[in-house]
């Protein structure tokens, strides 16, 4: 495969033809693929390094910020490329709290002070302490992250916060799936064990083993287990999807690019879809390459608002 035409792909500037060669070379062998994601990286790296300093603080993040001294965290765009970004110094009162509000379209990633890795999705907010209290570790969710827990030798209990449950922990791994303006609530277990309490009910709560996933659904906490977990892969800079159904993936592309898409072709909206893309690819080269599967027309009335025809 030509670079050229993987570079027209990469840049959102290819036919519907040359995107239809891309895909088919790409599933035809692994090796191809791997030559892809290269060309990608290599292609990123390019476009990363072309970057004024000015235009670079523009593009990266926009941070919610509430620091009590400075702390540097790891940004991930979209294919994995990191770069250093060191958060504003300020002081509160009493509880020094660093508040971290994560920009449409971006990922971030962050070490805590007693060494737990957080990843936080797109329009996440996360709130955690410059350091943990003794005997105590608790941080405060709105969105979805993903936990890599660090067990402390003295049992030292891991909460965190959400506005429906709460979540306790001592060395696991997880992700927690909370935004507030869906009322939704899931997390799925990876590795150890979590105990959840329904905040409307303190005096039940369970317990949630490895592969198993445990949602709020009319008021009470179900368990079942994870059918794909490809779905936690948004900590790398993907979002897969597989047997999805249109309007449910639409559902997960508005939230994650903080747009509003309205669906009038009806006949779509129950068409389910596989598909595997990086969050930096952009909605645009995104719903372009599900177009090629399915027949609709795509019409883009602002920034933030599309309509699918």
């Amino acid at each position: 495969m030509e670079r050229e035409k993987l570079y027209k792909v990469f840049k959102g500037t290819f036919s519907t033809s040359e995107l239809r060669e891309v895909r088919r070379w790409t599933e035809e062998h692994p090796d191809n693929t791997e030559r892809y994601i290269k060309e990608r990286q290599l292609f990123d790296a390019i476009q990363f390094a072309n970057i004024s300093h000015e235009k670079e603080k523009k593009r990266t993040i926009k941070l919610s910020l509430l620091i009590t001294k400075v702390a540097i965290i790891t940004l991930i765009f979209g294919l994995g490329y990191m770069s250093n970004f060191v958060m504003i110094k300020k002081e509160t009162n009493e509880t020094a709290m660093n508040t971290i509000t994560v920009p449409a379209g971006q990922s971030i990633s962050l070490t805590l002070s007693d060494s737990t890795k957080v990843w936080l999705n797109s329009r996440t907010k996360f709130s955690y302490p410059s350091s943990f209290a003794e005997g105590n570790r608790e941080v405060f969710l709105e969105g979805e992250a993903f936990f890599s827990v660090k067990k402390k030798r003295n049992n030292m209990n891991f909460t965190v916060r959400t506005n429906q449950c709460d979540i306790e922990v001592l060395g696991t791994e997880f992700n927690v799936e909370t935004y507030k303006e869906t009322n939704i609530f899931s997390t799925a277990l990876m590795k150890g064990s979590l105990k959840i309490i329904d905040k409307e009910k303190k005096d039940r709560s369970i317990m949630l083993s490895p592969n198993n996933i445990a949602s709020v659904v009319n008021g009470n906490i179900k368990i079942s287990p994870i059918s794909d977990f490809d779905l936690y892969r948004w900590k790398e800079g993907l979002i897969c999807f597989k047997e999805t159904e249109f309007q449910q993936l639409i559902k997960r592309l508005e939230r994650c690019y903080d747009v509003r898409i309205e669906i009038r072709n009806t006949a779509v909206k129950t068409q389910k879809f596989n598909g595997k893309f990086r969050i930096s690819d952009g909605l645009d080269i995104i719903l372009r390459v599900l177009q090629t599967d399915s027949n609709f027309k795509i019409m883009r009335q602002s920034n933030e608002s599309y309509i699918i025809n």
